[in-house]
């Protein structure tokens, strides 16, 4: 029997399930969590939550080498049931982009958004970097870089300096996105020192977003290094998309 409640509002909803995705992540452990709390919701909070971090939920599939026929069925559903992104601007594009990729290394075809690929979404004025670099953070995973390589590529000390302006002006948030690239790139030792020191000083920060667990989970573990679960907690097929 499941221990998660239904959440009062859906940024309730959105921070447990980003909760559990950072443990399930930082455990190596299943996913019947992350199932547990999506099931937990009311039908019309699920959908519309799955459907805001949809991303998330195909990032955790992906980096912990498993599949869920559940996870996938009910992101489908609130595709159909929400075509447009609740997620704004750039940040939904390139997480509906990265959903997209996702699922179809997944064995799932037919789902298409309207907008542009997601080599497109990687350009920009270099005032923008700033921002295309956190709004973008969904497409910073291994199997998706080819995407974002010819633009991110020896940009290392960029994303480092927007890590530490956001840190500096305590958007913590921001620079948890931010630092999501900082797990792909090269650089040297020094970088190497900040991007450790930088995701160690946002960790005291996960009680006020759990979104921000959730992108230090993944960093680590695209970076191999794990992290306890006290650390971070606080309470194939083909499928057409109409």
């Amino acid at each position: 029997m499941s221990t998660h409640r239904p959440a009062n509002s859906p940024v309730e909803a959105r921070e447990s399930v980003l909760r559990v995705c950072a443990d399930a992540i930082a455990e190596r452990e299943d996913i019947a969590a992350i199932e547990a709390v999506l099931d937990a919701q009311s039908p019309a909070m699920r959908l519309f939550v799955i459907r805001s971090v949809s991303a998330e939920l195909l990032t955790v599939l992906r980096l912990l080498d498993r599949s869920s026929d559940v996870v996938v069925e009910l992101i489908l559903a609130s595709i159909n049931a929400c075509e447009e992104s609740p997620n704004l601007g750039l940040f939904g594009v390139a997480n509906d982009q990265a959903s997209a990729e996702l699922l179809r290394s997944f064995g799932v075809t037919g789902v298409e958004f309207d907008m542009p690929p997601a080599e497109a979404i990687m350009v920009g004025e270099s005032d923008m970097f700033d921002e295309l670099a956190q709004a973008s953070c969904a497409l910073a995973l291994p199997e998706l870089f080819e995407h974002s390589a010819a633009f991110m590529e020896g940009r290392a000390v960029d994303v480092a300096r927007g890590v530490c302006l956001a840190l500096l002006e305590r958007r913590h948030l921001r620079a948890a996105r931010t630092a999501r690239w900082l797990a792909l790139l090269q650089g040297d030792a020094d970088l190497y020192r900040f991007r450790d020191d930088a995701l160690g000083r946002l960790q005291q920060f996960v009680s006020t977003y759990q979104e921000i667990g959730y992108h230090l989970a993944v960093t680590r573990a695209t970076l191999g290094v794990g992290i306890s679960r006290s650390e971070n907690s606080r309470v194939s097929r083909s499928v057409a998309h109409r």
